[in-house]
């Protein structure tokens, strides 16, 4: 993890160290920070005030069609701003290539390799606790008044009645549920610890198969719970599990042999090799972006800023360490770079009239609304102002 992250562990550790200290300091302030009734009062009032406004709106784009841009505006405009026109410096890429997809079938997993993993991470093959169930949902909110409260609980108490009757959960579900799962007869299906809320959860858990549970309160009302089955928790034995430890160990082996590989590639490189050159005499096959930008993505390959630094640290011709992304390895050469530089006008007109635009349209819809909050100021009626406009 720190490999991918392109960190050491002292800076990991230090970082570490800065999140205790932090969390410490924040503890220690809290602590002697006596907290007002009037500061309760200012937070609560803030928290729930509300206001309605009404607004007028003097949209740039709506002003566009009445700008013609002349040359020599144009001219004027590009000489003012010219130093934001500058194109950056740009590299192109030749690159090899070494994806672990290719060595797979150089991988060879005897069973004792499968065994061997299944009692090391037996932890992974936990399968959790599982409930089947389906639910009728009686909306309440949490602060619903005592009349209302009273009067959904009565209704729920009746279908709960009916329920444990023996009358159809599920068509019950369909008749009475306010949840999304009405058209379901309720149906939740399977689910583990930690997907439904605290109070739902704790009853269906405690529950045995085909119980019927009294009313449950959560946020959202009153709930009827029937559970349908239940899967108590179990390690999954080899044999479920055997093709899944097979794949894992087929890539990990053959990201291994892919990284070894790629190595030996960089070892017998000569430092001032063309990578191209390389390549070709080993009848691999050589590929290249096109020209980008240090804040530009890698042209077919992506990366993050940090790769993309590291690789414009690189000089015409110098070749980079050997770099894994997203579980695949790289070989990368600058072929070519071109430096930044001032475009002359011609090279950026498309540009430049769309920028000219913009910025005098956003000046006309300025214009537009101070000339509006004016007659506003002057004692011109809102409504008849906006209806006018």
């Amino acid at each position: 993890l720190l490999s991918q992250n392109r960190m050491k562990p002292e800076d990991f550790e230090a970082s570490m160290a800065k999140d205790l200290l932090d969390g410490k300091l924040r503890q220690f302030l809290l602590t002697f920070m006596p907290i007002t009734d009037q500061e309760v009062l200012d937070y609560y009032s803030h928290s729930n005030e509300k206001i309605k406004i009404s607004y007028v709106q003097f949209k740039p784009e709506n002003y566009k069609k009445s700008i013609t841009p002349d040359q020599a505006s144009l001219e004027t405009f590009f000489k003012e701003r010219r130093e934001g026109y500058r194109v950056p410096e740009k590299i192109k890429l030749a690159y090899l290539l070494i994806d672990p997809d290719t060595f797979e079938d150089k991988v060879e997993i005897k069973d004792r390799e499968i065994e061997d993993y299944y009692e090391y991470n037996m932890d992974t093959f936990l399968q959790p606790k599982e409930v089947k169930a389906r639910h009728i949902l009686f909306k309440l909110n949490q602060g619903a008044g005592e009349a209302e409260e009273k009067k959904v609980k009565e209704k729920a108490t009746k279908v709960l009645e009916e329920a444990r009757k023996g009358n159809d959960f599920a068509a019950l579900a369909k008749k009475y549920s306010e949840g999304p799962t009405k058209s379901e007869g309720g149906d939740l299906g399977y689910f583990t610890a930690g997907r439904m809320v605290k109070p739902f959860e704790d009853t269906a858990f405690q529950m045995k198969k085909g119980e019927i549970s009294d009313l449950v309160r959560t946020r959202f009302g009153y709930h009827i719970i029937k559970v349908e089955d239940v899967k108590e928790a179990r390690t999954k034995a080899l044999d479920e599990v055997r093709d899944q430890i097979s794949k894992a160990l087929l890539k990990t082996g053959s990201a291994e042999l892919a990284h070894e590989y790629a190595l030996s590639l960089i070892d017998q490189m000569p430092y001032d090799a063309d990578l191209a050159k390389y390549v070709a005499e080993r009848e691999l096959k050589i590929k290249y972006t096109g020209d980008f930008s240090q804040d530009q993505r890698i042209p077919g390959i992506g990366g993050d800023d940090k790769l993309r630094q590291s690789l414009f640290s690189l000089r015409k011709g110098e070749t980079s360490e050997l770099l894994e992304l997203e579980g695949k390895f790289y070989i990368f050469q600058v072929s070519d770079r071109k430096e930044s530089y001032l475009p002359e006008m011609a090279e950026v007109t498309d540009k430049l009239k769309d920028d000219y635009i913009a910025y005098r349209s956003a000046e006309e819809a300025k214009t537009a609304a101070e000339s509006y909050l004016t007659a506003l100021k002057e004692g011109k009626a809102w409504d008849e102002l906006a209806g006018e406009k």
